[in-house]
């Protein structure tokens, strides 16, 4: 497990009480990226993504979701 990902698992488990094997089975992993990005969110933390979509991909993404832009 990168260790990124295992930080996401370990920090969602101490927010929520969950355990480990639940977050593990049953959370995907984009979500649990999204848990953690909000938890640090919400701590004050800034965050920023490291690189953006293209117009292309975002346009692509939003057809996918069934989203109009």
């Amino acid at each position: 497990m990168p260790a990124w990902t295992a930080y996401n698992l370990f920090t969602l488990a101490e927010k929520t009480g969950w355990s480990l094997e639940y977050i593990l089975w049953s959370i995907p992993i984009a979500i649990l990226n999204q848990g953690t990005h909000t938890f640090l969110h919400e701590a004050g933390l800034k965050l920023m993504r490291e690189t953006s979509a293209s117009s292309l991909e975002k346009k692509e993404m939003a057809k996918l979701m069934g989203i109009q832009i």
